[in-house]
């Protein structure tokens, strides 16, 4: 007996410094001296593949001879086995009474699974009531998965009524054994702030600890945190790594959110093919977000060639899914004929869709189809539209009403009105409304004449890839207007203007590198 219980102590000891090759032959000697606990572990072995060809028939026998033995440890493994499938057809009913058995024997993992059965019904009706009961006997002797199973009952009102401070404290618990699944809830119940102040600095922490775990709801969360700023500094790169790290644990939108930043470059080098490899995969899912950002690609040839009927067949998709961004895409198509026959009636029914759904570049956009595509234009709608998309805060669109307050399209001219409709679009960096802004100052309009801000403006507007403004500044620079007078740098930006496609700089710088006539 010594012999037995010596082999199961060395082979526990080979287990903690993972031999496990070397665990099995101890345990198997054990074993067969009628060691159950050796049994269990044998059964382990063959069924997780450790230090062995994984086997489940091997293990289920294993499992078998020690509940013989009346090993609980068996039973629970055995049941789950069972209701798996694993190495056997599957036997709700069989795994229900051998996983009670154990209960009742006092096994409390066994406990935590029996009501779990209970609770979903599983080889048993549906009882909450005594699903309930089983997790209690096991969280009050410290089982953490029932203390997490326990806490989701009051987080859900399932079983008891709802209560989020139970809730609480049953997953606080469970957090404390560091289990991950508590450790996500209880950071979500302070991410959202449901029913108490959000605390987004606890959230983090405990998405963190859970995400260290491998919790992969935790593991997108955390990304999340990091891009938004929630509870820690922003930082892109550390974003794209937690949710890359989702995505690559099988999270559907992590897999969405990774392929966009590989799209875009946020967080990590832009790379076409890496953004197409997980749009694509979550895709396969329909998630909407992948479903446009393939369709853009396609748009665009972004990494792949250019297939306007993917596109719109992949916003169409997206847009049967719920996605307003894909709707406005899919107003575009139908508006301009990309991939699909011009139809300026559905493209408004899709702007329209995309619009009632917060899309201010829908409503832009409605404001363009009623201008310009109806015949004859409906300014009545494409007024309502644009102040729509003003009203929303869009830059464009404050751009736009500044133009039609300058020319007086529609509206009495105004300078001084334009002036505050630009100053709302170049505040959020429209470099449209930089550059009108720096021309009403050229010209007097709406404001006192003053070369100086004219200039100001025109550069900002130029430095942020405006090429009118570049060429006004190159102007200016060169017969000193608002600026000392420098030819060096009004070709600078002459030249970086007719670089961008600019005739009047090609001009211009023509006309100052041509020799001067006698």
């Amino acid at each position: 007996m010594e012999d037995i219980q010596m082999y199961y102590q060395k082979g526990l000891e080979c287990v903690d410094r993972k031999d496990y090759g070397k665990a099995v032959i101890l345990f198997l000697r054990a074993a067969e001296g009628g060691s159950p606990e050796a049994g269990y572990y044998l059964g382990l072995s063959y069924e997780y593949g450790l230090g062995v060809t994984q086997n489940y028939s091997t293990a289920a026998d294993w499992y078998r001879k020690a509940i013989e033995h009346g090993d609980t440890a068996s039973m629970v493994n055995l049941s789950l086995m069972m209701l798996r499938g694993k190495g056997m057809p599957p036997d709700p009913e069989e795994a229900f009474s051998l996983v009670k058995k154990a209960a009742e024997r006092g096994n409390m993992t066994a406990a935590n699974n029996l009501g779990m059965r209970y609770h979903l019904g599983e080889g048993t009706e549906k009882d909450m009531l005594k699903a309930v009961e089983w997790y209690e006997k096991a969280s009050r002797v410290g089982v953490a998965d029932a203390q997490f199973n326990l806490g989701n009952v009051y987080l859900y009102g399932d079983g008891r009524p709802k209560d989020i401070k139970t809730a609480i404290y049953w997953f606080e618990q469970a957090a404390a054994q560091n289990q991950p699944n508590a450790l996500h809830n209880l950071g979500t119940i302070f991410f959202t702030g449901e029913e108490l102040p959000p605390d987004f600095s606890r959230a983090f922490d405990l998405f963190t600890r859970a995400a260290n775990l491998g919790q992969v709801h935790a593991q997108y969360k955390l990304g999340i945190c990091y891009d938004m700023g929630l509870g820690v500094k922003t930082d892109q790169k550390l974003a794209t790594r937690w949710l890359r790290t989702a995505a690559d644990n099988g999270h559907i939108e992590a897999m969405a959110d990774t392929g966009m930043r590989y799209r875009k470059g946020i967080g990590v080098k832009q790379d076409p093919q890496k953004a197409f490899k997980y749009l694509e995969r979550a895709a396969i899912y329909e998630q909407p977000l992948a479903l446009v950002h393939l369709g853009s690609m396609y748009l665009n040839g972004e990494g792949l060639p250019v297939d306007e009927k993917k596109a719109y067949m992949f916003y169409l998709a997206a847009a049967e899914r719920g996605s307003e961004k894909a709707m406005e895409f899919l107003g575009y198509c139908f508006n301009t004929g990309t991939g699909v026959e011009k139809n300026t009636e559905v493209a408004i029914r899709w702007y329209k869709r995309a619009a009632e759904g917060g899309i201010v570049e829908a409503m832009y956009s409605l404001y363009g189809c009623y201008r310009d595509n109806v015949d004859p234009p409906d300014w009545e709608n494409a007024t309502y539209w644009l102040w729509e998309a003003v009203n929303h805060g869009y830059h464009k669109a404050q751009n736009t009403l500044g133009c039609l307050y300058y020319r007086g399209e529609g509206v009495e001219q105004d300078f001084h009105q334009a002036y505050v409709w630009f100053q709302q679009a170049a505040r959020q960096g429209n470099k449209d409304g930089l550059h009108n802004i720096g021309d009403l100052y050229y010209d007097g309009f709406g404001v006192e004449q003053d070369f100086d801000e004219s200039f100001r403006w025109l550069e900002k507007a130029a430095q942020a890839g405006h090429t009118g403004a570049m060429v006004r500044v190159g102007k200016m620079l060169l017969h000193g207007i608002g600026q000392n007078q420098d030819r060096k740098t009004a070709r600078k930006w002459l030249n970086k203007a007719a670089a961008l496609g600019n005739e009047k700089a090609r001009i211009i710088l023509r006309e100052i590198t041509q020799p001067t006539s006698k």
